[in-house]
């Protein structure tokens, strides 16, 4: 009797809710790799405005940078003009939040809506577009409900954030995946948004930009109870593909797929028992080209023999873009998650695979090793040019140059060096096509200028070529080798 009571109890002081979550009035799941950001069920479609696609919760997502002001605009839609809604993302941060923000509407006009993420706190505001109702529509680190997660949100993990505004029963409901972490009454009429506001994505007001990748946001014209966002995560779940258990392949090397590219992996002969297996990505993978090929030889042998694995995946020859850098997260994936090797992967380029490696670890910093270089490429404007690479990043030479200081490896370098990233480069002194002063003594300079670590190789009298002192250098082995190490 006494458990009957507390179930009846518990039923009467949850909110409603129902099998299955409610239709949205809006959904922008970001799968489009272009400008826009498409409503998938209705009409209020956004402009992307500096954010680039990465890999999503679901599919794509994309990916923002407080620094650069990154974000979604969204024009006012009388649908957003509503005293009782719900909004959901899924957030993924890169960086400490700082009122990171994941939507706001206080654009052209204050004192309606925006949600961010905060050091302890996931926090919102809420108005009646005349004056604030509530400041402080927050859940904190020690609201942890039911799963133990409070407020402090790590980096680096998916999250789904839910705000819900129940004007009839004059509350407001927070949730992180599916659980109710804080129950906020309030007086007054909310509004969402109003006539002749903008709504943004990853930007809730002011200087407040997110830092991070955000996915699958969504809005309900009604409050969603309980039962509804619970689905919300439980559907999230649904949506990926049951993951195969850890297994280490046996094979010492082998040829699969992600998403319709060709991936290799090379695994030592006697990995160490027990333990993550330390990598080497390699760039470019250009398999039809013979990339990597016999000159390689030589350092793979003495990577294997040290218990490091090698690896890569044929992205293309796209001169790093985001959808190359899009593809080798997935594969990183693959491989830390599914066939044991170490979250911590170092990198090595050859020459235009620098665009691809500096990118790729500018943006996953914390998940970087360290990265080695055969006269890598390291300037867009060196090679191959901005009227050559543009197309490769579906923009105008124009609007690359405007945007190299987030597809430019010697401007993007400050992440790599808050991380301690150590790098290494072997770089000839009379190479005419990726010439040495404009490519990795360029990046070591800056590199250096930052406070990080660089070793730079300069042998005399070589050029770009296939001298076998660049493919032997036993000081690039050396550094490979330790840095993958200490990976693990």
């Amino acid at each position: 009797m006494r458990l009957m009571a507390a179930c009846l109890a518990w039923l009467c002081l949850a909110a409603p809710g129902r099998a299955e979550p409610a239709a949205p009035i809006a959904h922008w799941t970001f799968e489009d790799a272009g400008a826009k950001a498409r409503d998938a069920v209705g009409p209020h479609h956004g402009t992307v405005r500096g954010a680039v696609p990465c890999a999503g919760r679901v599919g794509r997502a994309l990916l923002f940078d407080r620094g650069r002001g990154d974000h979604v605009v969204i024009p006012f839609h009388p649908d957003f003009e509503i005293p009782s809604f719900s909004v959901a993302a899924w957030v993924r941060l890169t960086k400490p939040p700082t009122f990171s923000g994941i939507l706001g509407t206080r654009f052209n006009g204050n004192f309606t809506f925006d949600m961010k993420v905060n050091t302890d706190k996931v926090h919102g505001d809420v108005g009646d577009g005349k004056r604030w109702i509530e400041t402080a529509v927050n859940f904190y680190k020690d609201d942890v409900g039911r799963t133990g997660q409070g407020g402090n949100l790590d980096l680096e993990r998916w999250y789904l954030v839910t705000f819900v505004v129940d004007d009839a029963r004059k509350e407001f409901r927070l949730y992180l995946d599916g659980d109710r972490k804080k129950t906020i009454p309030y007086a007054g009429t909310p509004k969402l948004m109003q006539a002749g506001q903008e709504m943004h994505i990853g930007h809730s007001s002011g200087d407040e930009y997110m830092d991070g990748a955000i996915d699958e946001v969504r809005i309900w014209n009604q409050s969603l109870g309980d039962d509804d966002v619970a689905a919300l995560a439980r559907g999230a779940e649904r949506d990926q593909p049951a993951p195969p258990a850890v297994v280490r392949p046996t094979a010492a090397m082998q040829f699969f797929e992600i998403e319709g590219r060709r991936a290799f992996l090379i695994l030592p002969p006697t990995p160490a028992a027990g333990r993550p297996i330390p990598w080497v990505g390699y760039m470019p993978c250009l398999l039809d080209q013979k990339l990597p090929g016999d000159g390689e030889d030589w350092m793979f042998a003495r990577f294997l023999a040290a218990g490091i694995a090698v690896a890569g995946i044929d992205a293309g020859d796209t001169h790093g873009n985001p959808r190359s850098r899009e593809l080798f997260s997935r594969l990183h994936e693959e491989l830390t998650t599914r066939r044991g090797l170490a979250p911590k992967v170092c990198l090595l380029a050859r020459s235009r695979g620098g665009l691809f490696a500096y990118n790729w670890a500018s943006e996953h910093p914390h998940l970087v090793a360290g990265i080695a270089g055969i006269y890598p490429v390291c300037d867009l404007r060196s090679y191959p040019g901005l009227e050559r690479a543009c197309r490769d990043y579906s923009l105008s030479a124009a609007d690359l140059e405007a945007q190299l200081d987030r597809h430019n490896p010697v401007a993007r370098l400050e992440p790599l060096a808050k991380a301690g990233v150590p790098l290494f480069a072997i770089h000839g002194d009379i190479d005419a096509l990726v010439p040495l002063d404009a490519n990795s003594a360029a990046l070591k300079r800056r590199y250096e200028e930052l406070g990080g670590r660089m070793q730079l190789v300069v042998p005399a009298g070589q050029g770009h070529n296939f001298w076998e002192g660049f493919f032997r250098c036993p000081e690039l082995v050396e550094f490979v080798i330790e840095a993958a190490t200490r990976g693990r």
